[in-house]
């Protein structure tokens, strides 16, 4: 057996084994069977954790593959990004007010370089915060002074749905300030 003749089988395994696993899925989801609800708490969890819109097609593997921890469905992800493969779902995060956006998206767009979205995103799952709304204040004007700073109480409610993040370092911190202030904030700290 030659190697290109292995690696075709090998590949041939792999496409196999993925197609497999989005079948398992799906079926599983649509009958509501008890494997079906950990399907969909485990794709819940990576979009909290890649901190991006649930309904939009995410197909840059690099930014899934750094923002996500190892899982079954990071592995998923990836497969159905790098094919160009969308699967429809129910899962979705509510805005709490009207216009309200993605704070990872309006960071990817800003060109913050992947290491810098790796250290913004630890700092957004340590304030637990998914959207701009997460972060601003009451009126909704501008940054809260515990999101900007990283000093926020983390929400009793929402500790058992997020990830646990340990505080960031100053340094951390800074890289967040710089880049929330590029993509989000005009004059000062307001939005």
């Amino acid at each position: 057996m030659s190697i290109t003749h292995l690696n075709a089988t090998v590949n041939l395994l792999f496409f196999i084994q993925e197609i497999a696993r989005i079948k398992d899925i799906v079926f599983h989801s649509f009958n509501d069977t008890l494997t079906g609800r950990l399907y969909t708490t485990s794709m819940e969890l990576l979009f909290i954790e890649v901190g991006l819109d649930p309904q939009q097609h995410i197909n840059d593997c690099k930014i899934i593959d750094a923002l996500a921890t190892p899982s079954l469905f990071k592995a998923t992800m990836l497969f159905l990004a790098t094919y160009n493969i969308q699967l429809k779902h129910s899962i979705s995060i509510q805005p709490q007010r009207e216009f309200d956006q993605f704070i990872m998206a309006k960071l990817i767009l800003s060109k913050a370089p992947l290491p810098d979205l790796i250290i913004c995103n630890q700092c957004r799952l340590f304030l637990q915060a998914c959207l701009v709304s997460d972060l601003a204040t009451g009126n909704g004007l501008s940054i809260s002074e515990e999101a900007w700073a990283g000093t926020g109480q983390r929400n009793s409610l929402k500790n058992s749905s997020w990830p646990f993040i340990p505080r960031p370092t100053r340094s951390s911190w800074a890289i967040w300030q710089k880049w929330i202030k590029i993509a989000l904030l005009g004059r000062g700290r307001r939005l």
